[in-house]
């Protein structure tokens, strides 16, 4: 589990959103503190953001990048929620694994 700065986030939801990220949840100027990272890595991967946000709620940001076939494919969400334990359960439990 890595750290994740502000600005890293706004990074990576700059380049998700010119290709597969739509209806974000919750933004980057959302959030009040990165509470966990995963990053996939660079042959693809799942990345996982968990975060808190400044209202109070907590957010998950998911995407995986599949480069062993023909081109690209991309796939992401947010997702939003009252607790951290409600958004954790947006997870599977490998991914809830590589954040804790």
């Amino acid at each position: 589990m890595g750290t994740l700065t502000q600005r890293q986030l706004q990074d990576k939801f700059a380049f998700l959103e010119s290709c597969c990220l739509h209806e974000a949840q919750w933004r980057p100027q959302d959030v009040a503190r990165v509470i966990a990272h995963h990053e996939g890595g660079p042959d693809g991967g799942t990345d996982i953001v968990v975060v808190e946000l400044a209202d109070g709620g907590f957010g998950v940001m998911i995407s995986s990048e599949d480069y062993t076939g023909h081109g690209c494919r991309c796939d992401s969400a947010t997702v939003r929620s009252g607790s951290l334990q409600e958004a954790l359960s947006h997870l599977t439990e490998e991914e809830r694994k590589l954040v804790q």
